[in-house]
């Protein structure tokens, strides 16, 4: 798997290269060079993992880190997800470096290598650990970005910005709650790090024996995650944070961490499918709620975006719409037992 590690690497590497060269005043042109190469070193390898799948029709390649079993893994749906992400912050990079001035474009674009390699990382992930740290670089990079200084602060930034990381502070302490209890129920205090892989958390789960320990771990993480995601109950920072923080930034992180955001309840739900098998009436309850959250993220989103003045506060509720319908699928998906992994994931 060392076509996932360079990748990652490469991203983080060079968010330190142009950092510095912000900081000896390097041009445009320079700067654009430079940021293009770990996307052109993307744009390579992603194929590559592609067609080595088709060709072996292996649909879940993973691989060793640090002595950790099966530590990444890549699989249809994870490579879609990177290809999309990559594409995506590479245009708007360019475009930032078209259109601002020297000063301003080295912070943002070293934070958005940065947060795209650790998205990477997070898409990549076959470990919860690994996923968790993953998750908090990227989180940590989209604060990074809303700091950045493109085309000056707005009145409303420093209140969005404290928004912005108070969420994200209090979803980090819940995913950081939810893990624990999900690592407690199914392996106690003596458990070893190859053990955490995704797969073998899935096929652990129906073995647990404490069932209401698992509701707990499930009902923790999916709030941590609906609260990046901006859904309903827990959207109050998005449409802020759209319409006060200058637009680059929040155009980088949706198509970063807020696309993750997507993904990691996707997978999340897929681990915790047997649990919602094994006893009925728990399967009964979670897809109706979280049915009923994505209803009313489409309902109330969409609501208030035909009632807002300006265009960016419409994109936030906009935003807390499509946060509705991802989970719709994501249930639509599990009800069909459609498993987003390995053979089943490049129906997603």
């Amino acid at each position: 798997m060392i076509e996932v590690v360079s990748t990652i690497s490469i991203f983080i590497i060079f968010s330190i290269v142009v950092f510095f060269m912000g900081k000896f005043k390097a041009g445009k042109l320079s700067l654009a060079l430079v940021s293009m190469i770990p996307y052109a070193y993307s744009y390579m390898i992603l194929p590559m993992l592609w067609f080595g799948m088709v060709s072996s029709k292996e649909k879940l390649f993973t691989g060793d880190f640090l002595g950790i079993k099966s530590f990444f893994a890549v699989d249809p749906f994870s490579l879609f997800y990177s290809g999309v992400t990559a594409l995506a912050a590479n245009m708007l990079i360019l475009h930032i470096i078209s259109r601002f001035g020297d000063r301003e474009i080295a912070p943002i674009v070293s934070s958005a290598l940065f947060t795209t390699g650790a998205v990477l990382g997070t898409l990549f992930s076959h470990n919860i650990l690994a996923i968790f740290m993953f998750w908090e670089m990227t989180l940590a990079g989209v604060v990074g970005l809303s700091l950045c200084p493109c085309g000056g602060y707005r009145k409303q930034t420093h209140e969005a910005m404290m928004k912005m990381v108070v969420m994200t502070s209090i979803s980090s302490a819940f995913l950081i709650a939810g893990i624990g209890l999900l690592i407690a129920s199914i392996s106690g205090p003596n458990f070893d790090l190859p053990s955490l892989n995704l797969l073998s958390v899935w096929e652990k789960i129906p073995e647990a024996k404490n069932v209401q320990l698992l509701v707990m771990s499930f009902v923790l993480i999916a709030v941590a995650l609906l609260t990046d995601a901006g859904a309903v109950p827990f959207y109050m920072w998005l449409p802020d944070y759209v319409s006060g923080i200058v637009a680059p930034p929040v155009a980088l992180m949706l198509v970063t961490s807020d696309l993750a955001a997507y993904y990691l309840l996707g997978r999340f739900m897929t681990i915790f499918s047997h649990l919602f098998q094994t006893v009925k009436l728990t399967q009964l309850a979670i897809i109706t709620l979280i049915a009923t959250i994505g209803i009313f993220s489409i309902v109330l989103g969409e609501l208030s975006a035909l009632s807002q003045g300006r265009v960016r506060r419409l994109f936030g509720y906009s935003m807390v719409s499509d946060a509705g319908y991802s989970l719709l699928l994501i249930i639509l998906y599990n009800v069909n037992g459609v498993f987003l992994f390995g053979d089943n994931a490049y129906m997603a």
